[in-house]
């Protein structure tokens, strides 16, 4: 939903902005990251990364484009039950990791994405998105001095909320502690697929704690 407008800019408007720059943007959900890229040129530094801190920090979440978004991401969930490998990698993340987050896709399921709606999705990134929360890498054709002041021009306005601000005011998870997933207790699991083109096969287990 980040690309999806920002302030008073537009979803269309955030591309026209991003390919005056020449510019690519990327977003990438995975079990332990949110990743935002940016490529640009030097040139263009300044701009792109005040329209990257745009993007993070004051997303438009409407409830319109947060419906368009959602069905696509369902229509993308339906799609992925006929694919072997994702019923795969599903299957495998459940068995080997039971309740723990890591036994659930980044993209979601269709419980939850139905289950949820625009004001969740604004309320998250109240709770999670703020600067103490980010880390930010900066690479190019400037020196290091160069590259931490564009930065730090771009995202100097943007402040965590003050101490008893409400839920925004607390940081998130800061003291969860996630257990260890327990052995699994099945050791095999077979999901049968009457006239697959495909067999995938997975085996792997549970490691040290990170």
């Amino acid at each position: 939903m980040l690309d999806e407008g920002s302030g008073s800019m537009s979803a269309l408007d955030i591309e026209d902005a991003l390919s005056s720059l020449g510019a690519q943007f990327e977003t990438e959900v995975g079990s332990d990251a949110t990743v935002l890229s940016l490529l640009t040129l030097p040139r263009f530094a300044g701009q792109a990364l005040g329209l990257l801190a745009d993007i993070v920090a004051r997303p438009r979440l409407s409830a319109g484009d947060f419906d368009r978004v959602r069905e696509l991401r369902l229509n993308r969930l339906r799609q992925l039950r006929d694919l072997a490998p994702a019923v795969a990698d599903l299957v495998f993340a459940r068995v080997l990791y039971g309740g723990h987050p890591y036994g659930r896709l980044p993209i979601g399921t269709m419980r939850g994405l139905e289950g949820t709606s625009a004001a969740d999705v604004k309320a998250f990134h109240a709770d999670v998105w703020r600067p103490s929360q980010i880390t930010i890498i900066a690479v190019g054709d400037a020196s290091h001095d160069e590259l931490f002041d564009a930065v730090e021009g771009a995202f100097a306005w943007w402040a965590d909320p003050a101490p008893g601000a409400g839920s925004a005011g607390q940081v998130p998870g800061a003291a969860a502690a996630i257990p260890v997933p327990a052995k699994p207790s099945a050791p095999l699991a077979l999901v049968d697929r009457p006239g697959a083109a495909q067999s995938e096969l997975r085996i792997g287990q549970v490691a040290v704690q990170r």
